[in-house]
């Protein structure tokens, strides 16, 4: 964009980002050509040439950056009014001490000109992604929650089973079998329902994590290194869950046990 573009009496010129590029210009060099503003022609809009095209700059955490054009300030009143603006400035120290001398500085060139929403670029970042960061952390604990449910159910499923099976694990041990042995017995009963639940929640999960696609940015619902963690934390929270009615199985006395009977 040359200096005298930005003159209000200059041609109206734009200068459009690539994803605008490829969405009004597909397969053709935009430069040169005309746009106007508006659903309909006014002939009170100017058109606009477009002089340039530069790259997207997401404007938050959409998986898309949208379409956007760039308008000299001094020529945009007469293409679309302009009810604010946002001023960036970059310095060597911390970046709020130079608000009063900013709110100064504007003062002296326009003193009925506000100054107002001074903060720094970190606090923009955070604002936008607050609500994004709010979701996810809902969805952390809701999910950790689960997680300790289903750790507590297959605790209470294993031990409940080593109890209707002591009779039988007496008999094992009477018969020669190792605490080992018996140990591994139970953890195997407690892997095989885990892995049975992670494939039917896998299934699951590939037809309903459409619905929150949304919420994934740069990472798709099918990513295998998400489901491989997330099956690896199951697993851990099973054996973790089965070891102590395992470890109890191994505690059983045949002869009591037999004798119980």
């Amino acid at each position: 964009m040359e200096e005298g573009d930005n003159r209000e009496a200059a041609p109206a010129v734009v200068v459009i980002n690539q994803t605008m590029a490829k969405t009004f210009f597909p397969n053709e060099s935009p430069l040169g050509k005309h746009l106007q503003l508006g659903t309909e022609p006014d002939n009170t809009v100017p058109y606009m040439e477009v002089i340039g095209v530069v790259g997207d700059v997401k404007q938050g955490l959409a998986a898309e950056a949208p379409t956007e054009m760039y308008v000299p300030y001094r020529q945009a009143n007469a293409v679309l009014p302009v009810y604010n603006l946002s001023v960036v400035l970059r310095t060597k120290q911390e970046p709020m001490t130079v608000a009063n001398a900013l709110r100064a500085a504007v003062h002296e060139i326009n003193p009925n000109q506000p100054v107002v929403k001074v903060r720094t670029m970190e606090e923009n970042v955070a604002a936008s992604v607050a609500q994004p960061r709010f979701r996810t952390t809902l969805l952390s604990v809701l999910a950790g929650l689960a997680l300790l449910i289903a750790a507590v159910g297959i605790y209470g499923v294993m031990a409940y089973s080593v109890t209707q099976r002591t009779r039988e694990m007496g008999i094992r041990m009477a018969l020669g079998s190792t605490p080992r042995r018996v140990f591994r017995l139970v953890l195997g009963d407690a892997m095989r329902l885990t892995v049975i639940g992670m494939v039917v929640g896998t299934l699951a999960a590939a037809a309903l994590t459409r619905y929150v696609e949304s919420l994934l940015f740069q990472i798709p619902r099918t990513d295998p290194t998400t489901a491989l963690i997330v099956g690896a934390v199951l697993i851990f929270v099973a054996v973790a869950a089965s070891y102590l009615p395992a470890l109890r199985a191994t505690r059983v006395d045949p002869a009591i046990a037999l004798r119980s009977e």
